[in-house]
């Protein structure tokens, strides 16, 4: 899931933007020269019709093949392009284009996998639906669309994405692996308690990843990375997300998307991404946010913590991870206190995997000073594990605005009553994104910093403009944050505070290049190799009492 207006900037869509902009027409310049006859020319652009399958194939072309498989049936494509992960193949007598998953970057082996198939200008379909056809032929085929934002619809249980003009005749189709939604979560429950005592094996060649910069070596924790299912995603948080990337893109998301949020998949999930990128380590979150974009529930994350693959070669896991809580009707008090139970049955269980717990108010629709929620911190303090909050603005629909959701300066009062000197115990509170989008929110993150030493700031999505200036009023500055607020860390004297994270996997590649970005700003603000291992790691484990 995606908490952040980051995961809509450009950069975040860059791989979908990328892997689809090369045209049609340019395909089509390897074909016959002005001097062919016209017989031979016509022939070379001669069209074969396909048959559309939903959720299973477009003409040869069949979901989860084997790109060695998909060559032996329609031979090598016309051309090929892409962005890390994700190659397009381009079939031009077909006019399909074929996107699969890679084992390497911009590398198309015979194992990479076909996540979605689309079609191309010119394309003749044939089956359960023409290209040319209203769309409210695909309604009746298929029924109520999961979602439409501007022309592109998707019929989530077909597997069927449709693409239509402004007269609303389809012009282009995709498919994907068919999902059905889920909106609400499962009620919370206490731990499974899966066996974990088994000896995890690594391979023998598998090496300890760490990201080099500058001539150092940087051991690096990302401290928030999302799991989750694209059936948990809500129509208006995926509707959101499918309009702020390319309309080329768009036909494409749900191909994509659930290898991204998988830990272990090999071509493009969370593990595979964060070793590529020289992450030794991650944090992965639950969420309850499924009014605004949707969910990952603890047991879910749970079954991904206790897999035998959660192992890195320095013999810890590879990722720890941080439970939440469903707040919706918390106000009854059998609700609250069963949940509550529940919560605090993963530190009973796992220990050594459950080591914080995660809350996003403005999500949630909590405000910070509620006291009827103040009961998670308790949880907190009798675990000794930290909290994990997300403070600043977002944009994701149904997401509470006013401050008192998301500025930290309504928290000081909890803060201030759990730091270990005032009868309630002791919790760390992480404040992620330091208040991004509002200059106000930014300014009482550093300043709780500066003043409690319960209190840690996490620097995911902060590569983002002001919305909102120091006095209240919206503003159009489009100066990236991310420099201010790592050069005033190191002037306030609380780096030992500051903790690595992306808000990832987004897209694969993501945690790379936040990486480099946040290692680049901090060396423009002279912060030193040991600094900046303390920013990747040591602060870190510190916080969390990781050894």
């Amino acid at each position: 899931m995606f908490e952040n207006l980051s995961c809509l900037r450009p950069q975040s869509v860059l791989f979908l933007t990328l892997i689809l902009l090369a045209p049609l027409s340019a395909c089509e310049q390897s074909g016959t020269s002005n001097d062919e006859s016209s017989e031979s020319s016509s022939a070379a652009l001669e069209v074969t019709p396909v048959k559309l399958t939903p959720g299973v194939s477009l003409g040869p072309v069949e979901l989860g093949m084997a790109v060695k498989e998909l060559k032996e049936k329609i031979g090598e494509p016309d051309k090929e392009y892409g962005f890390r992960r994700t190659m397009n193949l381009s079939y031009i007598s077909l006019r399909l284009l074929v996107v699969v998953s890679t084992l390497e970057d911009d590398v198309v082996s015979d194992e990479s996998i076909v996540v979605s198939v689309g079609t191309l200008p010119g394309a003749i379909v044939e089956g359960d639906l023409t290209l040319g056809d209203p769309k409210s032929t695909a309604d009746l085929k298929f029924g109520e669309p999961t979602l439409t934002t501007g022309g592109i619809t998707y019929y989530a249980e077909s597997g069927l994405g449709v693409d239509v003009n402004d007269e609303g005749i389809l012009k282009d189709v995709s498919i994907w692996k068919p999902f059905s939604p889920e909106v609400d979560p499962p009620e919370m429950l206490a731990p499974v308690g899966f066996d974990t005592s088994d000896e995890r094996e690594l391979s023998e060649d598998a090496e300890f990843p760490l990201f080099e910069f500058e001539g150092e070596k940087y051991e690096v924790v990302d401290a928030h990375l999302h799991t989750g299912k694209i059936n948990a995603q809500i129509p208006e948080g995926m509707a959101f997300l499918v309009s702020q990337i390319p309309t080329l893109a768009q036909l494409y998301f749900p191909g994509t998307t659930p290898q991204v949020l998988d830990p272990y998949d090999p071509f493009q999930g969370i593990k595979e991404h964060t070793r590529a990128a020289g992450v030794a380590h991650a944090a992965i979150l639950a969420t309850y946010t499924h009014h605004t974009v949707g969910y990952a529930p603890n047991r879910e994350l749970e079954e991904k913590l206790a897999d035998p693959r959660n192992i890195s070669p320095d013999g810890r896991p590879w990722a720890w991870g941080m439970a939440s809580i469903n707040y919706e009707d918390f106000e009854d008090p059998e609700v609250s206190e069963s949940r509550l139970e529940a919560l605090s049955g993963y530190f009973e269980e796992y220990p050594e995997l459950f080591v914080g717990i995660k809350l996003a108010h403005a999500h949630q629709a909590v405000s910070f000073e509620d006291p009827i929620y103040l009961g998670v911190y308790d949880v907190a303090a009798e675990y000794e594990v930290p909290v994990l909050l997300h403070t600043g603005f977002s944009p994701f629909p149904n997401t509470k605005s006013e401050p008192e959701f998301y500025d930290p300066q309504s928290l000081e009062s909890t803060i201030e009553a759990y730091d270990g000197d005032h009868g309630m115990g002791r919790v760390d509170f992480v404040l992620s994104h330091i208040g991004q989008g509002d200059a106000r929110a930014i300014e009482r993150s550093l300043q709780l910093a500066e003043t409690y030493d319960n209190v840690w700031l996490e620097l995911s999505a902060i590569n983002r403009p002001l919305l909102i200036d120091e006095d209240g009023n919206p503003t159009d500055d489009g100066t990236l944050m991310h420099e201010y607020v790592i050069a005033e860390i190191k002037k306030r004297g609380i780096i030992d505070r500051l903790i690595f994270a992306t808000d990832g996997p987004q897209y694969f590649g993501k945690v790379h290049s936040y990486l480099d970005l946040m290692a680049q700003t901090m060396k423009k603000a002279e912060y030193t190799p040991a600094e900046m291992r303390a920013v990747f790691s040591e602060n870190f484990y510190r916080c969390f009492d990781i050894k």
